[in-house]
């Protein structure tokens, strides 16, 4: 398989476009689009987080901080991963593509199950290269959550 060349430019940190929200003291609130970029099989796919969007830092529970804080998983992963839970999975995508050298949107909007959403969080840890326990103590918080509240949408 050949992996395409990363497009440019490449997006800043989801850091970067998101500020406090007054009288709270984990509540975030993004101020501009931020664009998701991630590969799969070979070819790189982006989505928008896009305003008015309020993200509560990784919403893990304070008895379970033991094995992963929120603040140890950065942004983009535990943000990008609550933006779909929040819209179910159905989200407009973005292929890049190598013969225009821009974004090409093909497919209109895209549904992702919630196990295809989880399994997003973790690639995008992987990616932010968070060491491998803390990813897997934070993916199976996550899916063990998902069964509980009995949201495996498909």
């Amino acid at each position: 398989m050949i992996i395409q060349a990363k497009p440019d430019p490449w997006p800043k940190q989801l850091a970067e476009v998101l500020h406090p929200v007054p009288g709270s003291s984990r509540l975030m609130e993004l101020e501009e689009p931020f664009p998701v970029v991630y590969c799969s099989k070979g070819t790189w796919w982006r989505f928008w987080l896009t305003p008015p969007w309020r993200y509560d830092v990784a919403s893990v529970p304070r008895l379970f901080w033991l094995f992963v804080s929120p603040f140890e998983l950065g942004f983009e992963p535990p943000g990008s991963h609550d933006w779909l839970i929040e819209h179910e999975g159905v989200v407009l995508v973005d292929r890049w593509s190598l013969n225009y050298e821009e974004w090409v949107n093909e497919f209109d909007y895209t549904h992702m199950t919630r196990r295809a959403v989880d399994a997003f969080l973790a690639m995008k840890m992987r990616e932010k290269e968070i060491p491998k326990l803390k990813r897997r103590a934070a993916y199976c918080l996550v899916r063990n959550w998902s069964l509980m509240k009995g949201a495996d949408w498909v």
